[in-house]
């Protein structure tokens, strides 16, 4: 009795999850929406440690070496797609401090995928680029 009712919850569960995702990446602002921050939420889970993302602007960077900046429905893409194989993205979150988010032009969080090294010269370098587009 235990495996069927476990059984049926994780059906139903993975059933708004995927429900949920059909939601995510429909546009191109750097704001996460309900769907996409309820979404992440739960894919970060373990990552976040009780961040919150609900309406945090987000920087989604790509590239073996964090050369490239991706996009939300790019990211969004790939999660579907390693969702079919029952894979996950490789997927990092770096919350950024205040004089970060100042100096970045707004954002709260990067989140890296696909990015084997991403290091504190990395993001600072990222940062410094951001920042200078803002004053130009």
């Amino acid at each position: 009795m235990k495996y069927i009712l476990f059984s049926l919850l994780l059906i139903f569960s993975t059933i708004g999850f995927s429900q949920s995702l059909d939601a995510c990446g429909m546009d191109k602002s750097a704001y996460l929406n309900r769907e996409e921050a309820n979404y992440l939420q739960q894919y970060l889970q373990e990552d976040l440690g009780g961040y919150e993302l609900k309406g945090k602007k987000v920087l989604f960077i790509t590239g073996s070496a964090a050369s490239r900046e991706g996009s939300k429905t790019e990211y969004f893409d790939h999660i579907r797609s390693w969702n079919e194989k029952n894979s996950r993205v490789a997927t990092g979150i770096t919350i950024l401090s205040p004089e970060e988010k100042t100096a970045s032009g707004g954002y709260d969080i990067i989140l890296t995928y696909w990015v084997k090294l991403f290091t504190e010269r990395r993001k600072r370098k990222i940062i410094k680029r951001l920042s200078q587009a803002k004053n130009i």
